[in-house]
């Protein structure tokens, strides 16, 4: 996408509704990830983590979307996400920014 389009992240954020609709089988009004480059899903167990990302790269192979590697966090028991930590059982205060 040429640079300096103001418009960008929107036609970039309607591409991954687009590719991602059909992955998760979620309307956009209730959907609670991908927004822009951040994927978000919670598995019940590693066997259905392994179908749910493996059903993501295919759809992103198939509308020629690229992961980075690097960046990316598979099977995390919780996360640190803008300034909480996300796991299994929802937003909690990440305790490094908490004061006591």
């Amino acid at each position: 996408m040429p640079f300096g389009l103001k418009n960008a992240p929107q036609i970039y954020q309607r591409m991954i509704d687009n590719a991602l609709y059909g992955f998760t089988r979620i309307p956009k009004s209730e959907d609670p990830g991908g927004t822009l480059d951040v994927f978000e899903d919670i598995a019940n167990d590693w066997d259905q983590l392994c179908d749910r990302v493996e059903n993501l790269l295919k759809a992103c192979d198939e509308w020629n979307l690229s992961i980075s590697v690097v960046k990316s966090f598979w099977g995390m028991p919780e996360e640190e996400y803008l300034g909480h930590m996300v796991s299994h059982n929802g937003l909690d205060a990440n305790p490094k920014i908490c004061l006591h």
